[in-house]
């Protein structure tokens, strides 16, 4: 069994047994969806405290005005994954997907709903969330460390991301990191809006629950 099965197994199992009731992106999924996969056998580093995603790094570009949002201290992925001290997965956990929009962008303050930095084969951004943007931005930025063995500055990190303009996975994702965004609950049009940047990623969607309950953001 591969780790990417692996890990796409113990977090089956886990969420399985959940049910969506209220705001349980932090407070319920991300112990819950760790604890299983240290049951199985591998690190859940919860909020990056390896500091896979360095400091000052850029993530995503704003949908409000289309610029690249500055990162002022470090953005954190929800549990990055580790087995024999390999990199292995990483996983962002949200209570909904409620921000995405099939146009416009939401008027909610703090709102998630982003675009990319990279570009997708039509020269456009990637309609996404902020959640699967800090993933793609470490999947990305890890490959050039693995690479050149150095860190790459931000204003550096946002030349080459903005350099990728395809489809494939290949490119945006080069190490082949699997990813996951694992949502209490998901709508059709969720799936809808994402389907193209998590393709582009060959990241996987997971939900609790499709039912279209009301609960709070994240």
């Amino acid at each position: 069994m591969s780790v990417a099965t692996e890990v796409s197994s113990a977090i089956a199992s886990c969420v399985a047994s959940l049910s969506v009731s209220g705001k349980m992106g932090k407070a319920v999924l991300q112990p819950a969806i760790s604890a299983a996969l240290r049951s199985a056998g591998f690190v859940a580093d919860e909020e990056d405290t390896e500091q896979l995603l360095q400091p000052g790094m850029p993530v995503w570009r704003s949908k409000d005005d289309g610029k690249v949002v500055p990162t002022k201290g470090r953005r954190r992925v929800d549990i990055v994954v580790y087995k024999y001290g390999e990199l292995a997965a990483m996983i962002e956990t949200e209570s909904d997907l409620g921000d995405l929009k099939l146009s416009g962008v939401t008027r909610r303050n703090g709102h998630y709903d982003v675009l990319s930095i990279a570009k997708n084969a039509d020269g456009a951004h990637f309609d996404s969330y902020n959640s699967v943007e800090r993933m793609a931005s470490v999947a990305f930025l890890w490959s050039v460390f693995r690479s050149t063995g150095q860190h790459p500055s931000p204003q550096q990190a946002i030349t080459l991301l903005e350099s990728i303009q395809s489809d494939d996975p290949l490119q945006h994702n080069p190490e082949q990191v699997p990813l996951f965004l694992v949502s209490g609950y998901c709508r059709a049009l969720d799936r809808s809006v994402l389907s193209r940047r998590l393709a582009s990623l060959s990241a996987t969607l997971v939900c609790v629950s499709d039912r279209p309950v009301t609960s709070p953001r994240r």
